[in-house]
């Protein structure tokens, strides 16, 4: 699959951008599982992604950020990059 791998990623705020990454690997048959850096805290484990084609999409449970939800986040592979939004 494509998507496996280490991603650099750049979140965007409103306030600027911050450098980040995202690591997504395979696990048993058909499963992927990954971690995720935010803009803060430490790397984060992704228990479960859901892939479709060029595009994935998972929830993190909230760290440090403001808010009691998870972290939602969804990405397509453009090309050889990933864009995204939360």
């Amino acid at each position: 699959m494509r998507l496996i791998g280490r991603w650099d990623i750049t979140i965007t705020t409103p306030t600027g951008t911050a450098p980040s990454w995202i690591e997504i690997d395979s696990s048993g048959r058909d499963a992927l599982v990954g971690q995720i850096v935010g803009i803060v805290g430490s790397a984060r484990p992704i228990s479960e992604i859901i892939a479709a084609g060029d595009s994935l999409r998972f929830a993190v449970p909230h760290q440090w950020e403001a808010g009691d939800g998870d972290l939602r986040v969804v990405f397509r592979l453009q090309g050889d990059r990933l864009v995204g939004r939360r």
